[in-house]
């Protein structure tokens, strides 16, 4: 199964992401995950600042996309605990 998202923007937008999530079966007991996302951030800031700035910009995202991941990890864990308590 695969799940995807394209940007909508509207004006005003700074950050554009898109992206998928693709999963399958590994042996009809557990699932792979799969990941896919591409971001774009338009910042304004004197192009000197750039070398300085852009760093640290991609490092925050990664960070909340390394956050959005592991929520999602506990949320698998979650109701793979409560089917298992259900079966």
């Amino acid at each position: 199964m695969t799940v995807s998202w394209k940007p909508c923007s509207e004006d005003g937008d700074n950050a554009i992401v898109e992206g998928s999530w693709h999963i399958t079966s590994e042996d009809g007991k557990n699932s792979r995950v799969t990941l896919r996302s591409k971001g774009t951030l338009t910042v304004d800031f004197p192009g000197f600042l750039e070398f300085l700035l852009a760093p640290l910009i991609r490092l925050e995202f990664e960070s909340m996309v390394k956050r959005y991941v592991g929520n999602l990890a506990q949320e698998f864990l979650r109701l793979d605990s409560e089917r298992a308590k259900n079966s």
